[in-house]
């Protein structure tokens, strides 16, 4: 029997566990199963839990015992983790990663690891290669500091912890996660007790990001507040076409030194000392940590709601980005600086808009700096082709939008600039001050990420530079564009680039004469487009290239209208019309139903009579007859080679009909390629 168990869970794990012939690649492990359960003896070569099912657990235990690098693939479902307690080797809480390794899920809405809040996610260990694709990271919760008399940290990465690893996600959600809290301590002890970073990913290697949404994470709580509520990096950090949303820096728990005690700083992303490159993404509706209220300690608010880079070694680059809605909190004693960036190292800012970014005032705040949209501390900051307006300090209306002193690359539209040590050198060639953008609410526009459009009339449209490289803006849509329609292309300022909108019918001709379904195809510089039949709306498509089919044998025979709307808001489009002659096979079909009176009987049955118009545009080969009884589905009920029909006319006996029973029929004209070219109005008797 012992045996037999052995086979047996042997042929599950050969069923389970695929060895890859690539040259450098070593096994390929495909969970089935959603439980959390560990592998029974790592290092074998397989990988199988205790029941013979490969879990996700045990997958990773296997990987880290082999050279590698290996490839997990998880089918869709939610794959929640359930085995609690600490350790390096994923026998326990989180998924430690030991080696290189491909992680592969289903799709970023179909595979779910669920981290149930007993850790943090995922724990990479070492310099490995690490790649994750296509799947969520949700509810994770890195582990609290404890709680004694000298209390400690809490733990980093709600998600993940990268250590030192080259970690590629690519369509990857981290959301819902939570560095840990710091462990209270006594009041007098000398040590002081922060929260922990990372919210949702923590990095000290290098970490690329590529169509990922870091969504609603939050730092841990201490007595200063984790930074980097989404995202906490002392590494290299590349990210392109993501989303940095609803992020929250940890709060002031545990107030006592206004010097050391405060919110987190970075809402959305914490840069500390290492290499920051963030392009064509959106950060998003973030706020730093909390202070606190108290008039008996002192706690101030973290700074930088959306972005707090710190570091004089390496340059940081935001380009063709949106930063707005990002704030500091109004709790804590003295203000909170940079509602949408703060600053304190190499920062270059380039096709980005910055808006609607606000810092709340606190007990003991003014009202006329610190930056509602950039606040630099000191460093140097470089600003070109860029949107800072309507960002606002308190109850100012708007501005100041910055603060401090910034270096100008030139093309900016700066709106109100007033307040604490503000001061702008360098390039001022194109540079706007004092402007409304214009800018429409952040939405879905086309592409990854929401964006600000340009409203008609911006200034911002066709005023950047006329020599400028870049190729893209945020969305994706190439850049320059001619905006207004003047005949001369020219980038816009900030992160969107208006598109005159243009749309062309390229098939089929205006004026052709046509027969059966046809395919209608439209050159379309917008991100959707509408196709329309006499005014009659019939299909959107949101792919290019764009194209509608239209079955003309619903149409009666004559002149029609063929329309393409193409557009990426309803409000802002272009329309594209032909005419069209549509020619099938005209059709008319009678039917009555008769009594025969029979040798013993008298019979009822349907007399069809079948009249059709050929044209040259639809040749005709054979008639269909179709038949359905009361509301239920048609059935064909014959087949006539158009060689049967007398001139023009056939007449056809249906003898399966009861007399009490509702019958319908219509006919269909087929060409040689069994497509449709006319059809006849429905007969019910």
């Amino acid at each position: 029997m012992k045996n037999n168990l052995s086979l047996f869970l042997t042929t599950c794990a050969l069923v389970f566990t695929m060895i890859s012939t690539q040259p450098g690649w070593g096994a390929t492990f495909v969970v089935n199963t959603t439980m959390d359960s560990r592998d029974t003896q790592p290092g074998d070569g397989v990988a199988i839990d205790s029941a013979g099912y490969c879990s996700l657990r045990a997958a990773i235990m296997e990987a880290n015992e082999l050279d590698g690098p290996d490839i997990i693939e998880i089918p869709a479902g939610i794959y929640t983790l359930t085995i609690g307690g600490k350790d390096d080797h994923c026998r326990y809480g989180d998924l430690d990663i030991r080696r290189s390794l491909t992680i592969k899920g289903a799709g970023m809405e179909d595979t779910i690891i669920d981290v149930n809040r007993l850790d943090r996610g995922i724990h990479i260990l070492g310099p490995w290669e690490v790649v994750i694709s296509d799947l969520t990271i949700q509810n994770g919760q890195a582990m609290d500091g404890s709680v004694y008399s000298e209390g400690n940290n809490g733990d980093d990465g709600g998600a993940i912890l990268n250590i030192k690893a080259n970690l590629t996600l690519t369509r990857v959600a981290i959301q819902d996660c939570a560095a840990g809290k710091a462990g209270f301590r006594e009041y007098d002890m000398p040590t002081w007790m922060n929260g922990g970073n990372g919210g949702g990913l923590c990095n000290g290697g290098t970490a690329t990001l590529i169509q990922c949404l870091i969504a609603n994470n939050t730092g841990g709580d201490g007595e200063r507040g984790g930074h980097g509520g989404g995202i906490y990096n002392t590494g290299s950090l590349t990210l392109s076409n993501c989303r940095v949303i609803e992020n929250h820096a940890g709060s002031c728990a545990y107030p006592h030194d206004f010097k050391r005690s405060g919110g987190g700083d970075g809402g959305g992303v914490y840069n500390k000392g290492g290499q920051m490159n963030i392009t064509h993404s959106e950060i998003c509706h973030n706020q730093a940590g909390d202070g606190t209220t108290s008039i008996d300690y002192f706690g101030i608010p973290g700074s930088g709601g959306g972005v707090y880079n710190e570091g004089q070694i390496y340059e940081s680059i935001l380009a063709n980005c949106t930063i707005s809605h990002n704030t500091t909190t109004e709790s804590g004693i003295g203000p909170g600086y940079g509602g949408g960036i703060c600053n304190h190292g190499q920062l270059t800012i380039t096709h980005c808009t910055v808006y609607h970014n606000i810092v709340h005032l606190t007990l003991s705040s003014d009202n006329i700096g610190y930056g509602g949209g950039i606040y630099n501390a000191g460093a140097l900051i470089k600003l070109g082709h860029t949107i800072v307006a309507a960002n606002r300090v308190g109850l100012n209306d708007h501005g100041p939008d910055l603060c401090g002193s910034f270096t100008s690359l030139g093309y900016n539209l700066i709106g109100t600039s007033w307040g604490h040590g503000y001061r702008l050198n360098g390039i001022f060639t194109g540079n706007l001050t004092g402007a409304d953008p214009k800018l429409a609410d952040l939405a879905d526009n086309g592409g990854f990420t929401r964006t600000q459009r340009l409203l008609s009339g911006s200034p911002a449209i066709d005023a950047g530079s006329p020599n400028c490289p870049i190729t893209t803006d945020q969305r994706g849509i190439s850049r320059p564009q001619d905006g207004d329609n003047d005949g001369d292309s020219r980038i816009d300022i900030g992160a969107f680039e208006v598109l005159f909108p243009t749309i062309e019918i390229t098939e089929p001709m205006h004026g052709q004469t046509v027969a059966g379904t046809i395919r209608v195809k439209a050159t379309c510089n917008m991100t959707h487009a509408e196709f329309f039949v006499d005014d009659h709306s019939i299909h959107i498509d949101s792919t290019a290239p764009f194209a509608c089919d239209i079955d003309t044998t619903t149409l009666t025979n004559g002149i029609h209208e063929i329309s393409a709307k193409g557009f990426d808001i309803p409000e802002i489009s272009a329309t594209d019309t032909i005419m069209l002659e549509t020619r099938n096979v005209g059709i008319q079909l009678d039917a009555s139903r008769l009594t025969a009176r029979g040798w013993l009987f008298r019979r009822t049955f349907t007399r069809l009579t079948i009249t059709a118009t050929s044209t040259p545009t639809a040749a005709t080969a054979k008639y269909i007859l179709f038949k359905r009884q009361g509301s239920s589905s048609y059935q064909r009920l014959r087949e006539i080679p158009a060689t049967d029909l007398d001139g023009t006319t056939i007449v056809v006996n249906d003898l399966e009909i009861e007399k009490d029973l509702e019958y319908t029929y219509r006919v269909e004209a087929r060409n040689a390629a069994g497509q449709r070219v006319g059809q006849s109005e429905e007969k019910t008797i």
